[in-house]
């Protein structure tokens, strides 16, 4: 249970600002931006990340399923460097296309 949301809108901020600096990552992963003035201790109003469910990438081909693995592995990684709370809303983003199904 979180207790105060503006600790969530924090963390959600510094990792917006680590990502950024991971070159790898920068176009890959996304977070929600908080909306300054719809923060408070019970409320925290961010951006919407549009994306698609993981299930979604299931019957997708190999290589879609592999690019996807690394990226998230690499962002697993940066987050576990970073030593920041994990915040449960990261996006990775491919290049938004009809998913190729395995053969």
């Amino acid at each position: 249970m979180q207790l105060d949301l503006r600790i969530e809108a924090a963390n959600l901020n510094r990792f917006r600002a680590n990502f950024a600096s991971e070159r790898s990552l920068r176009e890959r992963v996304c977070f929600p931006e908080p909306i300054q003035p719809f923060v408070a201790e019970a409320v925290l109003v961010e951006t919407y990340v549009h994306g698609r469910p993981v299930k979604e990438y299931a019957d997708a081909d190999i290589d879609t399923r592999t690019e996807l693995s690394r990226v998230g592995v690499q962002a697993s990684v940066a987050i576990l460097d970073s030593r920041l709370h994990p915040v449960g809303r990261a996006f990775a983003t491919l290049p938004w296309r009809p998913l190729p199904r395995r053969s």
